[in-house]
């Protein structure tokens, strides 16, 4: 796992998950490859790692098995992640998820941003894909701003509520 990055003096973030194939997942615990203290996480906290690993289980049954997890936390309590689908591939998926308490404060810019550099540092990345409802202005937002281009959706189950940006090197 990778060491803790700090957006700020008290937030940071980490790699939490890194799921490729076949790996156990009911046996990863972000929590602890977070170093955090799991005695004093809140209810709320467990259930929002839970709810990743949940998630990790779910691609798992889809087949979409390589996917790395960066947490956010501040003061050690979960806040967020930073998601990577498809990682191994040439054109990763970013997933975002912040806490509504915690939005609006640049977090968010600086912890993809910073997912954004790790990703490229796999040199068979092309770019990378970024997914977004037509109506959440703050993803749209941070999105352009981390330079990411409009590509037009061509799902056309999904094109008329789904944006999809590529964000290159």
């Amino acid at each position: 796992m990778d060491e803790k990055f700090y957006l700020n003096d008290k937030v940071y973030i980490t790699e939490i998950a890194s799921i490729d194939f076949d790996a156990p997942i009911d046996s990863l615990n972000p929590a602890k490859n977070a170093q955090v203290d799991e005695k004093k996480m809140s209810a709320d906290d467990k259930a929002f790692v839970e709810k990743i690993l949940n998630l990790c289980r779910e691609r798992q049954k889809k087949g979409s098995t390589n996917y790395k997890k960066y947490g956010l936390f501040i003061d050690n309590a979960y806040i967020g992640y930073i998601g990577l689908a498809n990682y191994l591939t040439e054109t990763p998926e970013i997933q975002i998820e912040l806490g509504k308490d915690f939005r609006g404060q640049g977090l968010g810019y600086k912890a993809t941003k910073y997912v954004i550099e790790q990703a490229f540092k796999r040199e068979n990345v092309k770019y990378l894909v970024y997914k977004v409802l037509v109506d959440n202005t703050v993803s749209l937002s941070l999105i352009r701003k981390l330079g990411g281009i409009e590509i037009p959706e061509q799902n056309p189950t999904i094109k008329e509520f789904i944006k999809t940006f590529h964000i290159f090197r």
